[in-house]
């Protein structure tokens, strides 16, 4: 059985809507949301914060006792089956346990994650922000690669030469499916997307252009690519005011 960890993090004013973070494939809350400048921007804003562990992705000992997980939530894996619902089912548990809907944050794998939650359980999305989605993760491919089946797939030798996951969890992880995005199963609610204009990975603005252009926003930043995204002032400048705009 595996688990979906969380996190909350005591900096933020509790008066404001909580926020969910979901990292990316590969990676940790820490490496994507702690070391990247987000969590201290989003708590300096005021926001109360719930780091979200996707599973295989704990470390042995995390990296600031601040982080240890606080609630473990089982999820099935053993079963090829819909990863993004099977997700999404444990996420609902967490969020009605907050007792109102939360500000949904998520990079790579974890922005399609709260894609599917948000389309699912729109009552518990106040807002969502994407970045670096996915519209097709190929994680099954990654999955044969790190099996010795085929070569490495296209763009994914830089993450998965910066994770810091032990390749069997990474294994075990990519064992469940991902779909692609369903252009029948869209959130609702008001979402910022972004993307590097360098990234070979996500190619998420198929996925932006299903989006009423009333609730959606899109931002590109020059120079970036899926690795040093999350690394942009200016992103999480916007995300601050996006969330602002909708609390």
């Amino acid at each position: 059985m595996a688990t979906l960890a969380f996190t909350p993090l005591t900096g933020g004013r509790s008066a404001k809507a909580p926020v969910l973070l979901v990292h990316g494939f590969a990676s940790t809350p820490y490496h994507n949301w702690v070391s990247t400048g987000w969590v201290k921007t989003l708590e300096a804003a005021g926001y109360p914060l719930h780091l979200v562990t996707l599973p295989y992705h704990r470390l042995q000992s995390v990296e600031d006792e601040s982080l240890r997980p606080a609630t473990l939530l089982d999820i099935s894996w053993a079963d090829p089956q819909d990863a993004v619902a099977q997700l999404s089912e444990v996420l609902k548990t967490y969020t009605e346990g907050l007792g109102q809907p939360a500000h949904l944050i998520g990079f790579s794998i974890g922005a399609r994650v709260l894609w599917g939650f948000a389309a699912t359980f729109p009552h518990l999305a106040l807002t969502l922000t994407l970045g670096a989605m996915p519209v097709n993760s190929r994680l099954d491919q990654v999955h044969s690669s790190l099996l010795g089946e085929i070569d490495v797939p296209e763009g994914f030798d830089s993450v998965l030469a910066c994770s810091p996951i032990a390749p069997e969890s990474l294994v075990s992880f990519t064992s469940a499916h991902f779909p692609a995005v369903d252009p029948e199963i869209i959130p609702r609610c008001p979402v910022f997307m972004y993307e590097g204009c360098k990234d070979s990975l996500a190619h998420s603005r198929s996925a932006f252009n299903l989006l009423s252009t009333r609730q959606a926003n899109w931002l590109e930043i020059a120079g970036r690519d899926h690795i040093n995204i999350l690394t942009s002032g200016q992103v999480r400048k916007e995300t601050v005011r996006f969330l602002d705009e909708h609390r």
